[in-house]
């Protein structure tokens, strides 16, 4: 029975991983899903045959190699319509959603505007749950069709009870909303940080270059971490693991927006920055300067120009942000730690300090071998690490289920 069990463990990673190589490429033909995966020819084959008559491949002739003479080459591609999952993120006064079929691909979205100020979990979560209903009703989506629901949030996650913990994007706090969805839907919820997407979206997206161990920091309204070791996407016991922004700084330090005191972020996001230059001091009230994109970009150009206030702001963000860097050097190794969002525009106003900051927090050379890289911001990264996370898993799910020929 052992013997029995682990064969077919083996296929189903193999299903998994020729779902995966050809969802990354495509299209693809056989020939080509071997050199990637190296499996054996026989072994594509049969797997790949397999696939098809569960329905979730589909085989046609090359376009290309139509045009020529001989016989055409046939390639592979998923069948978009065999599975569906639906990504959401919920930002600073936003929802947004997306359909996604079993390629991959963004069938149709939502967006929802809201006063992130205002709105609290008992809001919007009717206004979520009918969205949810809207996009499967409109494109004649069957819930039997539908393999996972994946909502992202800014914040403090507990993915092992599905429950935002604390949110800036939403005017209350730690309330269970995945075990609300999946009464409503009938099918898996998961809830999962934002940044923990983005890391997830660089591996998926290249793995040759993101790979092994390496931390991903976003900086905007807020301050994230997603990591990654040795190639897997770490979240700890609760799932609430990497909080870099909500690391203590300074004890009794600036307001951090969560409402605490000395926190990475209260130095490090573009509201405390702002505060920072505007010489309100660290203990106003930080929703004056949360959310003001357009103020913030103003104060980059300050900067620039050379203002003295301005720059200061910057280089002390650059410091603070260093110190941290030094802490996750000390603690985690990783070969890269990757800078991204929207606040990175102002980078070249934070390198020197943020350099001088990690390197006084090092206690050796560790950092000699670091790769610190400036990632230019997309928003679409939140929504590429959801729809490779949700159908990693519904690949596992369909690959169990497909019967050997």
């Amino acid at each position: 029975m052992k013997d029995k069990f682990d064969r077919e463990h083996i296929r189903q990673h193999n299903r998994m991983l020729i779902l995966s190589r050809i969802r990354r490429s495509g299209t693809t033909t056989r020939t080509d899903i071997g050199d990637m995966t190296g499996l054996s020819p026989a072994t594509v084959t049969t797997i790949t045959a397999e696939l098809m008559a569960s329905g979730l491949l589909k085989e046609e002739p090359d376009r290309i190699s139509v045009c020529t003479k001989g016989r055409p080459r046939l390639t592979l591609s998923l069948m978009k319509d065999a599975a569906f999952v639906v990504c959401g993120a919920i930002t600073f006064n936003q929802l947004n959603l997306y359909l996604c079929g079993f390629d991959g691909s963004v069938y149709d979205q939502r967006q929802v505007q809201f006063n992130s100020f205002k709105t609290t979990s008992a809001d919007l979560t009717p206004i979520l749950l009918d969205q949810l209903r809207d996009l499967l009703q409109a494109n004649h989506v069957d819930r039997s069709r539908l393999g996972e629901i994946n909502i992202s949030i800014q914040g403090v996650i507990g993915e092992k009870e599905g429950a935002v913990l604390w949110s800036p994007a939403l005017a209350d706090g730690h309330f269970k909303l995945a075990p609300v969805i999946e009464e409503a839907f009938g099918v898996p919820c998961r809830l999962a940080n934002d940044t923990n997407m983005i890391t997830e979206a660089l591996h998926w997206v290249d793995p040759a270059r993101y790979n092994g161990t390496f931390a991903v920091i976003l900086l905007h309204q807020g301050v994230g971490m997603g990591l990654f070791i040795d190639n897997e996407l770490y979240s700890g016991q609760t799932g609430t693991a990497a909080e870099f922004g909500h690391s203590i700084h300074i004890p009794e330090g600036d307001r951090c927006r969560c409402g605490k005191r000395g926190c990475l972020e209260a130095y490090l996001g573009d509201y405390a920055i702002l505060r920072e230059a505007s010489g309100a001091g660290g203990t106003a009230e930080e929703e004056e300067f949360y959310g003001q994109s357009n103020a913030f970009n103003r104060l980059i150009e300050k900067a620039m120009a050379g203002d003295g206030p301005a720059r200061a702001a910057f280089e002390k963000a650059g410091k603070a942000l260093g110190i941290g860097i030094g802490r996750v050097i000390s603690l985690f190794d990783p070969g890269r730690i990757v800078l991204t969002g929207p606040t990175m525009r102002a980078y070249p106003l934070m390198e020197t300090s943020l350099r001088e900051g990690f390197s006084e927090t090092m206690a050796s050379n560790l950092d000699t071998l670091l790769e610190l890289e400036v990632l230019h911001w997309s928003p679409d990264l939140i929504r590429q690490g959801m729809i490779a996370q949700s159908l990693a898993r519904v690949d596992e799910t369909l690959s169990f289920n497909v019967k050997q020929l």
